[in-house]
């Protein structure tokens, strides 16, 4: 097993790290590139903002967990830079993907965006010592709940008149999100909601007579016969 975790310690600050770190970030824009070829050559320029907050997420999970690094750091701000210049459309909802300079190409329907974003802007803060990003962090998850509490309201995905449904994806992420940000925010109350995260898996996705966990069902917890 130590030998094992050295490897992988080991490919992780020597190779990919490394790798990522001299290819990716755009230095003159901000952000960074993702789509790069097995040589590290940017082959496509568009920034998925997603792919942005999970880009600060990593280099400042590294300092949170190995030890602080000045070229962690500023890889992490450098995303973070970006992401709260152009990732906010105006009504608090994130752009799903841009151009290199940050101009807005595609806006989705599903929130997985707005999660990355509390995610990355949580850990950065607590790698940081950033008031500000953890605000924001706390700012964009409290629009995630007036969404997942019908205070507003997404398009659906399938017309519901027709064929009401519900998924598992908002509850299962939910968790993940709210894990990341109660180890930046001590101060915080985030296990209620964790645990109602998790009741609501268990009570409608997981079925035992089936011996599996449904990603979609009726708003009942039912089976969809399709």
């Amino acid at each position: 097993m130590k030998a094992l975790s050295g490897l992988f310690r080991g490919q992780l600050l020597e190779n990919t790290i490394p790798f990522w770190l001299d290819r990716s970030l755009d230095q003159e824009r901000g952000g960074y590139f993702t789509y790069l070829d097995r040589w590290g050559k940017v082959y496509a320029t568009d920034k998925s903002m997603w792919a942005q907050c999970r880009g600060i997420w990593i280099y400042s999970k590294l300092c949170n967990a190995l030890g602080a690094r000045e070229e962690w750091i500023r890889a992490a701000r450098l995303g973070v830079d970006f992401v709260l210049a152009h990732g906010y459309d105006e009504d608090g909802r994130m752009f799903f993907r841009c151009t290199k300079e940050g101009l807005p190409l595609r806006k989705r329907r599903y929130l997985f965006t707005e999660h990355f974003a509390v995610m990355g802007l949580s850990e950065y803060a607590k790698a940081a010592a950033d008031a500000a990003a953890l605000q924001k962090a706390k700012d964009t998850l409290e629009l995630i709940y007036e969404y997942r509490e019908g205070r507003r309201s997404l398009p659906a995905k399938i017309d519901p008149t027709v064929r009401p449904l519900m998924g598992h994806s908002e509850a299962m992420i939910i968790i993940n999100t709210l894990q990341v940000l109660r180890s930046a925010d001590e101060s915080g109350e985030y296990d209620t909601r964790i645990d109602k995260a998790i009741d609501e898996i268990f009570t409608f996705f997981v079925h035992p007579e089936k011996h599996a966990l449904f990603e979609s069902v009726a708003p009942d917890g039912a089976l969809i016969d399709t």
